[in-house]
């Protein structure tokens, strides 16, 4: 029967012209809508580049769905803002602390969303921005003997750098692998950097455990695939950030697989992350969401620097839809990843759910006006789920740059 619905909703949602992904899309259009005038008014100048990349993603997809200019205006004039930060050396900061390359592949996914609907001087900058990046990369042997991408440097506020993190990182290695080298491949045909791509996704494809669990691996934060028998390392290394990871890695798989070209390699990706999606599914929660309703807490023994708060890994996980869109439009017309999508844009758009998921447009404005750090959980959950919405609205719509 569930079966039977479903082609009921995807006929009429294809006689109609709206996405089968949404169950109402004039309530899913109008949640996008708020959001996206949230953000124009009160994220514009957030200085966390990784939050405020996401937010502004979130914006040119909502003038591609809802044909606002007033978005595309704000996200076009942060991108000219986010290019003045780069520093001399070609790497960005965070905006709370170190060079990290994952921040800064997040960050630069608004340049690439941006791209197609800048005018030609824009374009020339931006182009020639990432090819600085990717040039200090290669200088500064970012690009690990393993295939993986580093995490960054320790650095002062200036952008001195004062060391490298020796470490494989699954993040940075997902995102720059994924999105910022093959968008640099797209833009050249410059072969190294396809192949560079995939040397880092294939490494990342290599590490997904076979129930489909992506491992966090950075040993510099005790998540160290090397080391047997601590439960605090394993506890970080599997358990701390497994919807993260989906958001992270997914972003970075679903751009290499549509921009790599290469069918060889999009059959063996497909293969090594279908364990991942079948994780995804069997997983969701009752109400539609993925991961703990409450960040679990750890003894003081673990050694994480991320252990001095609990992390709400269930706030990051709505890539886990942008993934199974991308799975059931490029893959496989797997029913259950419809009503996956479906099941979480019907809990999101509930403003009750939005709120305790941690959508700020869905706080009181009291609560919105506190004075707040750098960035916070809720803007980071309200940044990536706006992603998420935009492509329950209009599938690929962040990542078909």
């Amino acid at each position: 029967m569930i079966r039977l619905a479903l082609l009921v909703c995807l006929a009429a949602a294809v006689l109609s012209g709206a996405s089968p992904f949404c169950n109402d899309c004039a309530v899913t259009r109008r949640e996008l809508r708020e959001l996206c005038d949230y953000v124009a008014q009160n994220k514009r100048d957030m200085p966390t580049i990784f939050v405020a990349g996401y937010y502004m993603r979130t914006l040119v997809a909502g003038y591609q769905i809802l044909g606002d200019r007033r978005y595309l205006d704000v996200a076009l004039a942060h991108g000219d803002a986010l290019l003045a930060k780069q520093m001399p050396n070609g790497y960005w900061g965070t905006g709370y602390g170190n060079i990290y390359l994952a921040d800064t592949a997040n960050a630069l996914g608004e340049i690439l969303a941006l791209d197609k609907h800048a005018d030609p001087a824009r374009r020339v900058r931006y182009f020639a921005a990432l090819k600085r990046l990717v040039e200090a990369i290669e200088r500064d042997k970012l690009i690990r003997p393993s295939g993986a991408l580093g995490t960054g440097f320790r650095a002062k506020p200036d952008g001195t750098i004062l060391r490298l993190y020796e470490d494989d990182y699954t993040v940075s290695s997902a995102l720059v692998g994924g999105e910022t080298l093959i968008w640099m491949y797209a833009k050249t045909r410059e072969e190294k950097y396809r192949q560079w791509g995939w040397d880092a996704v294939k490494w990342v494809l290599g590490t997904i455990r076979e129930d489909g669990v992506i491992p966090y691996i950075l040993p510099g934060e005790y998540a160290d695939p090397k080391v047997k028998g601590d439960p605090e390392n394993d506890f970080n290394l599997w358990e701390r950030l497994r919807y993260t990871n989906v958001t992270y890695v997914g972003e970075g798989i679903l751009s290499f697989d549509l921009h790599c070209g290469k069918p060889a390699w999009q059959a063996e990706l497909r293969r090594k992350f279908k364990p991942v999606i079948e994780f995804v599914l069997r997983t969701q929660n009752a109400d539609g969401s993925w991961g703990n309703t409450q960040p679990m807490l750890r003894s003081a023994a673990n050694r994480s620097p991320w252990n001095k708060r609990p992390f709400p890994d269930r706030r990051r996980s709505a890539g886990a839809v942008n993934v199974l869109t991308w799975w059931y439009n490029h893959v496989e017309k797997d029913p259950r990843a419809l009503a996956a999508v479906r099941k979480f844009d019907r809990y999101i758009t509930n403003p009750a759910n939005a709120a305790d998921f941690g959508m700020l447009h869905r706080r009181p404005a009291a609560a919105n006006a506190t004075p707040q750090p750098l960035h916070t959980d809720e803007d980071v959950a309200t940044a990536l789920t706006g992603r998420a919405i935009a492509d329950i609205l209009m599938p690929g719509v962040d990542s078909n740059w």
